[in-house]
């Protein structure tokens, strides 16, 4: 489950670096909006690789799909449903209106992971 868990990671890296430097002009321009946008799933993907038991790593690919699927919906509504010249501040804020979901999930997961251990131990 951890590798499925890396390969949605990266998937999800490629897809929304692309999906950012489609709309950015001049495509690189989008590495601003990488730290706001993707934020907490680089906190869900440096989880992948300290958390290895099963229950943890199921909990973060579905953080993970929740996560991007979030990113998806704002990106659409911004730029496609609601489209204003002040669309571009809605990625400044995709991160920070997800964490109190994601910070929940992050936080089962730890408690997955240690009771993981307590079993083994």
């Amino acid at each position: 489950m951890v590798k499925v868990n890396h390969i949605l990671a990266v998937i999800v890296w490629v897809s929304v670096c692309v999906v950012l430097a489609r709309g950015s002009e001049p495509a690189h321009a989008f590495l601003f909006f990488v730290p706001f946008t993707l934020g907490p799933h680089a906190v869900s993907h440096a989880l992948c690789f300290v958390l290895k038991s099963c229950g943890a790593a199921i909990l973060l690919g579905i953080g993970m799909l929740a996560y991007v699927s979030w990113f998806f919906f704002v990106y659409i509504d911004a730029f496609y449903w609601n489209l204003d010249a002040q669309s571009a501040i809605a990625l400044l804020f995709v991160g920070v209106v997800s964490l109190p979901v994601m910070i929940p999930v992050w936080a089962v997961a730890l408690v997955l992971e240690g009771a993981a251990k307590r079993r083994v131990d």
